[in-house]
């Protein structure tokens, strides 16, 4: 399965992103980890699209990932109505 990972903002590596880039190395997924936001031109179709974003001024470019990526699960704490963790996603 092909996941995508993409750290909205920050510049510090993204702990949460990691925990699911570890789950899905397990599984044998194929990663691809990014700070672009939008869709490459050669980018392929990803079975799984993650995105975290940890700071409230980043919804600009929050809309512009989900724009992109419909479906992408998105977290961090940018939103603070939604404190579903990595781990509670995953079921571990």
């Amino acid at each position: 399965m092909r996941v995508r990972l993409t750290q909205i903002d920050g510049k510090l590596p993204n702990l949460a992103l990691m925990k699911l880039a570890h789950h899905h190395r397990a599984q044998g997924d194929d990663l691809y980890f990014t700070k672009d936001v939008e869709r490459g031109l050669l980018e392929t179709d990803y079975a799984r699209v993650y995105g975290s974003a940890l700071f409230s001024f980043s919804a600009d470019r929050v809309a512009a990932f989900l724009a992109a990526f419909p479906d992408a699960i998105v977290g961090g704490t940018h939103n603070l109505a939604d404190n579903t963790t990595v781990e509670e996603y995953l079921g571990v």
